[in-house]
């Protein structure tokens, strides 16, 4: 997952903002909760965009487990800085690239509205 974090009145980049990704499940048509080792599974990252706003999150391998129903799967991915409202988006699973080498996502341009 990559992306650019700027200001949102400025277009200037936003250094340092905390980027954090984390594999969502939501099991309502089961009606159960995550199992142990699955919460294991789905844990996240953070990272801290560079001097251009820029961000990329680290790969990472994923293994879900058998599941009865539509766990519904997203990536949730959470952008904080000092002086800036919180920004939480979810984007579905399927908006993965799947014809690289490797899955990959570009979150495009994340803009924060400064507080």
């Amino acid at each position: 997952m990559t992306g650019n974090v700027v200001d949102d009145s400025s277009g200037r980049p936003v250094r340092y903002a905390l980027v954090g990704r984390k594999l969502c499940s939501w099991r309502q048509s089961t009606g159960g909760f995550l199992k142990g080792a699955e919460e294991l599974m789905l844990m996240q990252d953070y990272v801290r965009t560079d001097a251009v706003g820029g961000f990329q999150l680290p790969k990472k391998r994923v293994a879900l487990l058998f599941s009865f129903g539509d766990i519904g799967l997203n990536l949730r991915l959470a952008v904080q800085r000092s002086g800036y409202s919180s920004w939480q988006t979810n984007f579905p699973y399927n908006a993965l690239a799947t014809n690289s080498p490797a899955p990959e996502l570009h979150a495009g341009e994340v803009r924060l509205r400064p507080r």
